[in-house]
């Protein structure tokens, strides 16, 4: 779910079955609940995009034993609010990820010297000068692309 259609062409390029573009009216939990047998709902939903509000959308989207991983960091002090009796009987695992230690970062790394992936499709999709690097830092933020290089 996101509300790039280039984001979701990438996802879908990259193996996602299926995507909801999060626009007003979309329902997303019963979208993602519709793909599955029985609306029983997703084995695994990550959580990428910093909202709590999505956090509490994403709980609804797991099937029973259902795995959420909470990977967008939201601002310090936000709070989500959870239904205990779905967190209980549901038995679902929820934990949060930090994705920027020493290393995973050599992980990345050797993922990107090696070949194994290609630092250049389908994740560039622009370059820009350093003068730039605001610019381009913030165009993701507005749907634009996926990231930019930054050529000094």
């Amino acid at each position: 779910m996101d509300r790039s259609k280039d984001r979701l062409a990438v996802a879908h390029e990259l193996g996602a079955e299926e995507t909801v573009e999060a626009v007003e009216g979309v329902e997303a939990v019963e979208a993602v609940r519709g793909w599955t047998p029985e609306g029983r709902g997703a084995d695994v939903v990550i959580e990428a995009v910093r909202l709590p509000e999505l956090w509490e959308q994403v709980l609804l989207m797991a099937r029973k034993g259902g795995d959420v991983t909470l990977f967008g960091g939201a601002p310090s002090g936000t709070k989500m609010e959870v239904d205990t009796v779905r967190l209980r009987y549901s038995q679902l695992t929820i934990r949060g990820i930090f994705h920027h230690t020493p290393y995973t970062a050599q992980v990345a790394f050797e993922l990107l010297k090696s070949g194994r992936v290609d630092p250049e499709e389908p994740f560039i999709s622009g370059v820009r000068p350093l003068e730039h690097v605001l610019e381009a830092l913030q165009a993701p933020g507005r749907q634009q692309g996926i990231k930019c290089e930054i050529r000094p």
